[in-house]
């Protein structure tokens, strides 16, 4: 892919999202939209930064701790226009609830812990104490400890 192709790339997809796209998010949607990661080592930039810095029409806004991107040149102006005219997506603000998002989560956690528990009423559990004492060179150390042995019936 050509250096000019790439640019054109990643302006139409900074032209379309509304009030732009934030640096941290560039490099996901030109993956989603072409299947690859934007190729700024290959085209002989150090960072994603770097190349983004060069490419025409494209310009940095800082909004509160945000880095944003907006594309401002004569060839995108009625793109820029058309988007701006769209109403509000809910896409990037709404987040699925705790509810919903951990249901499936919950109810394989539960009947695990119901699995384990039955199993470990139906077993037969043994301690063993056990000594273990290592000579070294200048000291012999003595470990003590309880082996936990579970036995299925």
């Amino acid at each position: 892919m050509e250096h000019e192709d790439t640019f054109n790339i990643i302006k139409s997809v900074v032209v379309s999202r509304k009030g732009g796209i934030p640096l941290s998010e560039i490099n996901d949607e030109f993956k989603e939209y072409v299947g690859h990661d934007i190729p700024f080592l290959e085209m002989g930039y150090r960072s994603l930064a770097a190349l983004l810095m060069r490419v025409p029409g494209l310009i940095f806004e800082r909004t509160g701790h945000r880095l944003i991107l907006q594309v401002h040149d004569d060839k995108t102006a009625h793109i820029n226009k058309l988007v701006n005219l769209q109403e509000q997506s809910n896409k990037e603000n709404t987040v699925p609830s705790l509810v919903t998002r951990n249901r499936k989560h919950r109810n394989q956690v539960a009947e695990h812990n119901y699995w384990v528990n039955r199993r470990m009423s139906e077993s037969k559990v043994i301690d063993k104490h056990h000594t273990r004492t290592r000579h070294g060179a200048d000291r012999t150390v003595e470990y003590v400890g309880t082996l936990r042995i579970t036995i299925r019936q």
